[in-house]
């Protein structure tokens, strides 16, 4: 069992991942695939930092974040989903909003 060392809150959790990515990768190759994955991990880190987030984890091409106001979470998808078309490629971003539990360096949904 993990202990907890954060506590509950609410939050605003967007989490986004990049349109269509298997076949982009398999059609770029592995070597250009990762060079796009790390210029389309700048924008969206840029985009954290600029609407207030912080980044929770990454998991190959998507994003977790969290922020503690709804409209912040909300304006950083858009700003980040604008900002990656640079790339030629396109994010979807999902925002879920509720209260949220630190366990160790992690968040969990509160029941």
């Amino acid at each position: 069992m993990q202990r907890r060392t954060g506590g509950r809150g609410l939050a605003a959790a967007p989490f986004t991942d990049v349109v269509g990515s298997t076949s982009i990768a398999a059609e770029m190759g592995n070597t250009r695939w990762v060079e796009l994955v790390a210029r389309h991990h700048r924008i969206v880190r840029h985009q954290v930092g600029r609407f207030g987030g912080r980044e929770i984890d990454t998991a190959g091409d998507g994003f977790f974040v969290t922020f503690e106001r709804p409209a912040d979470a909300i304006r950083c998808a858009v700003a980040a989903a604008e900002a990656v078309r640079e790339l030629g490629i396109e994010i979807r971003a999902g925002v879920s909003f509720g209260e949220l539990e630190t366990w160790a360096a992690s968040l969990a949904a509160s029941p």
